[in-house]
């Protein structure tokens, strides 16, 4: 095989005069000291400098050649200014000794060489026959334990493990990888364990690291250090991890846990992009599927935007009309349909690991008929899903963040009809209509090309979209903004306080919508798909709410994730930080300072509401007070309004 060694330039002027003397041959600018930086599909480029005399030149050609088994080498001499100062005759020496181990580019630290048989000391002893080397580093996202991967080629034969990194710098550690074929014995554990050591250290900026995580979504390290265009922050290092795939800055690897359902079910790849779309063109036509498969597109928006995970639920009388097949489309987006989505058949439990595990993903659950069980509990662990709290008793908790996400649900009765979660209607976007119109012989082979097209191909979608908005992270501050004065549309002439809430989340749809569209990857015309009359019977849906109900339950929801906030809460909190008292009789009890413009924020005036609070019975009030009792906290006695949430346990 031939093989091009080239100088580097060290200047952009010194760059174009290398391009035009190398013609199709690549070249690249220097990578300051690191000179392992450039490859190509053969194997390592090798930087020389203009005053590299023949005989080292030939020595670094020679080695590597016979190492890698290269059939000839050729030298590419540019004429001009493309030497560089820097390069040392023993940086070439060292660089005579590159091993590329398990995709690793490895230089041996000072102290030690490779000869391609044996790794040696700098006295010339033999420390072991062939290479081993600390090659990356794996971490578990939740806890940064980490872990060392090491790899080796012997005699032919390579082999990597991956074990704690305490195991990797004993003897005792050393000695186990014997069993999966590594170099070591007894005799030579300690000086290989003593090489990983230093070899590590050497390597600690370039070694690439891998982490692992039990749940998906959007993974974040480091500090928020990358400036958009506009002066804004965003995240310097950024993923999105779906299954087993993964995009972004980090390399991320989905481990399950050893506990509960497998919530990447079907998360896979079938067909292609264009075959997906040919189906997905079939919609266009019909706003509530295309509605359907936006919603599915839209939930890793949510954390770019700030906004608050909601339902969206396809309801209506009959079968055969089309609900299941716009759920099934939407599935799609993630991987394969009929494994991706769950019935409302489905345990509370599989539901809580589904909401805890898939963060920033659509949910998809179809026919409500199904339902079994309490259909209370079921509907406080929808609602624990839409105010981003994580469920009791799960057992995996997102680091760092809230639970985001989107249902999709389908089914002739809403799940929390007839319980007493009112307060859901102003986080659930409610579509009764067809999707596809009447039942008729057109609309069932519709149906069924779609189907058809989306059994064949699907799973393309959601990872296209993620890397889409990676690659736009200064334009993050513009949808943000986008995204308030569409919400602000969408409000016109609602009911406010509900309608405040379904605005915001219809304004994530169409931002999902448009941002779909121009990646290309929705074939449909930017319109609206939430244009009237669709965006009014939703909010005809949510106007039998009950905004004392709905205002209670947002309270409870606001202290669970703030109880560091309340004495008593069970989390230590300092007085000057202390809003009230987490149990006072079986009340929550709050200043009234805190809790009124809170109302406001969440579109409420609060008098009304405390009203009919103090109507219902559910105010502790002090004789002579209107809504307030006396509460010893920290001491004296404070005025808080003390609101009785659910009964006295779950207080």
């Amino acid at each position: 095989m031939g093989f091009s060694v080239l100088f580097r330039p060290a200047s952009e002027a010194a760059n174009a005069r290398a391009q035009e003397c190398l013609g199709e041959m690549r070249a690249a600018g220097w990578p300051g000291a690191d000179l392992m930086e450039f490859t190509t599909d053969d194997g390592v480029e090798i930087p020389l400098a203009d005053d590299a005399d023949t005989d080292l030149r030939a020595k670094v050609i020679a080695s590597l050649s016979r190492r890698h088994g290269w059939g000839g080498v050729q030298v590419v001499e540019c004429s001009g200014a493309v030497g560089f100062a820097g390069v040392t005759h023993d940086m070439l020496e060292r660089l005579s000794m590159c091993v590329v181990l398990d995709g690793y580019k490895l230089l041996p630290p000072a102290g030690y060489a490779f000869d391609g048989q044996a790794l040696h000391d700098s006295s010339g002893a033999n420390i072991c026959p062939g290479i081993i080397a600390v090659v990356g580093r794996v971490l578990e996202l939740d806890s940064d334990h980490q872990r060392l991967k090491v790899a080796w080629e012997s005699r032919g034969s390579t082999g990597s493990a991956v074990i704690e990194r305490d195991q990797a710098f004993s003897s005792g550690g050393i000695r186990k990888l014997a069993k999966l074929g590594a170099p070591t014995t007894q005799k030579n554990a300690r000086r290989i364990a003593e090489f990983l050591a230093e070899q590590e250290q050497a390597d600690v900026r370039r070694l690439p690291e891998t982490w692992i995580s039990n749940r998906c979504g959007w993974i974040d390290r480091g500090e928020p250090t990358w400036l958009d265009e506009d002066g804004g922050i965003t995240t310097h290092r950024r993923s999105f991890l779906s299954g087993k795939r993964c995009t972004g800055d980090l390399e991320v690897m989905y481990q399950r846990p050893t506990t509960g359902v497998d919530v990447t079910r079907g998360f896979k790849e079938a067909g292609t992009l264009s075959g997906w779309q040919d189906a997905m063109g079939l919609l266009e036509p019909y706003p509530i599927a295309r509605l359907a498969v936006t919603a599915a597109l839209a939930a890793p928006l949510l954390d770019i935007l700030g906004a608050q995970s909601f339902v969206l639920h396809l309801g209506g009388s009959g079968t055969s009309t089309g609900k299941s097949t716009c759920i099934e489309a939407a599935a799609s987006v993630v991987g394969a349909p009929h494994e991706v989505m769950h019935t409302w058949g489905a345990s509370l439990a599989a539901f809580n690991d589904l909401a805890v595990g898939l963060p920033d993903h659509p949910l998809f659950f179809d026919d409500t008929k199904l339902a079994r069980g309490d259909k209370e509990k079921i509907a406080h662990a929808v609602y624990d899903f839409t105010q981003g709290a994580p469920p009791a008793r799960s057992g995996r908790q997102r680091a760092g963040g809230r639970q985001r996400g989107i249902l999709l649900s389908s089914g002739e009765q809403v799940i929390w009809e007839g319980t007493a979660h009112a307060g859901l209607r102003a986080r659930c976007l409610v579509v009764r209509d067809l999707p596809f119109g009447a039942q008729s012989e057109e609309m069932r082979d519709l149906t069924s090309k779609v189907r058809e097209g989306i059994e064949r191909n699907h799973g393309h979608a959601l990872l296209l979209f993620a890397r889409y908005l990676l690659d736009r992270k200064s334009k993050w501050r513009r949808w943000r903004d986008y995204h308030r004065r569409m919400r602000v549309d969408y409000a016109h002439g609602a009911q406010r306080g509900v309608g405040d809430r379904l605005a915001s989340h219809a304004a994530v749809l169409h931002v999902a919508h448009r941002a779909g569209c121009r990646a290309g990857l929705l074939p449909w015309s930017e319109a609206d798909p939430l244009a009237d009359p669709l965006w009014s019977k939703i909010l005809d849906e949510a106007k039998e709410g009950d905004p004392a109900a709905e205002a209670l339950e947002m309270l409870q929801g606001w202290a669970e994730r703030h109880r560091h906030l309340f004495e008593g809460g069970g989390v230590s909190v300092a007085p000057k930080d202390c809003v009230g008292r987490w149990d006072y009789q079986g009340h929550l009890g709050i200043a009234r300072a805190e809790l009124e413009p809170r109302l406001k924020r969440w579109g409420y005036e609060p008098a009304p509401i405390l009203d009919a609070w103090k109507a219902q019975g559910l105010l502790l009030i002090e004789k002579g007070r209107k809504y307030e009792a006396n509460v010893r906290l920290f001491g004296p006695n404070k005025r808080l309004v003390c609101v009785r949430i659910g009964n006295g346990e779950d207080s």
